[in-house]
């Protein structure tokens, strides 16, 4: 009888820490934080496009904060993605010095992530890196531009302070965008919002101009890392993770205010040219009125999602087909 009751016990604790586990290490970017909790910024509210189809996002609000500059030897950057404590991804080709015909040296490379302007403070040296299998720089065929992967594991980990984000293929309902630094604009994080709709790539960057740019799918729960190519050439190579995390030891802003308030005078539902608790309020009461945004007392990547998905809706009908 008392082995019973020790075995039930056993089990009863098996449970209880099995829950405790999950409790703790799930990754629920998609939560949504009450309106009353979040501090907004008595700021100055941009108008959505500084140049067309090119939208500014704020570095310092996640998940836009999961993304940085991988700096190579003072002469160039390239576009990088936390995905994990301390571990980002970055194109293989980046870390190849063309003129000597090898690799850079960790010495030579340092990560700055959620990037913007003057804000570089969230920075770190390189510990090491691993290229996908099957990459070659000198390689220009298909099947070798579609592992042009590196992993890239950081001295610090300042995912904690950045966030990070997870990887998956784009689902039927996810809005694809584009996102990073772009030649001439290495000191501001932009996106491309209208790049899935319509035709061609009117709405897309121009790598030739512009650079590589990373895509990422959005959906009502979190923002991905989601290549065109998939991301099977990056899991044969490396266990990461689906889902991301947001920011926990940081000023950063877990919620992207100043994209949603953006988006929410975008769709004339924001009339002052300045941010505040109150006015924002006032404009989310008025897209859930009209079924734009499912809930006004909170906000998270639910919200971004749907305003996204509006503002995609929109340029859509207003979009000749292809």
């Amino acid at each position: 009888m008392k082995s019973k009751q020790t075995a039930i016990l056993a089990i009863s604790l098996l449970v209880i820490v099995a829950i405790a586990g999950y409790f703790f290490t799930r990754q629920d970017t998609g939560q949504s934080t009450p309106l009353s909790e979040l501090s907004i910024p008595n700021k100055p509210l941009r108008g959505l496009f500084n140049a067309p189809g090119v939208m500014v996002v704020e570095a310092r609000e996640y998940p836009w904060s999961a993304l940085g500059r991988l700096n190579i030897a003072g002469r160039h950057f390239c576009n990088a993605v936390a995905v994990g404590t301390d571990k980002i991804l970055a194109p293989a080709s980046c870390l190849f010095n063309k003129i000597e015909g090898k690799w850079f040296d960790n010495s030579e490379m340092s990560y700055v992530g959620a990037y913007q302007r003057d804000n570089a403070d969230l920075n770190a040296k390189i510990s090491n890196f691993n290229i996908a299998k099957g990459y070659d720089p000198n390689n220009k065929t298909l099947a070798s531009i579609t592992k042009n992967w590196a992993l890239i594991t950081l001295s610090t980990p300042i995912g904690n302070k950045t966030g990070w984000l997870g990887l998956s293929n784009a689902k039927d309902n996810d809005q694809n965008l584009t996102a990073g630094y772009r030649r001439g604009w290495e000191h501001a994080l932009v996106t491309y919002p209208y790049c899935s709709v319509g035709s061609a790539n009117k709405h897309c960057p121009n790598v030739a101009v512009d650079g590589l740019l990373n895509w990422f799918a959005l959906s009502e729960n979190q923002l991905v890392l989601s290549p065109p190519s998939g991301i099977d050439s990056i899991q044969d190579n490396w266990s990461l993770s689906s889902g991301g995390q947001a920011p926990s030891e940081t000023t950063i802003m877990t919620v992207p205010v100043d994209t949603i308030g953006r988006l929410l005078k975008a769709h004339g539902y924001l009339d002052s040219p300045t941010l505040s608790q109150e006015n924002l309020k006032q404009a989310l009461s008025k897209a859930e009125q009209d079924d734009v945004i499912s809930q006004a007392n909170s906000l998270g990547i639910e919200t971004l999602y749907e305003l996204i998905k509006s503002l995609n809706a929109i340029k859509a009908s207003k979009t000749p087909a292809s």
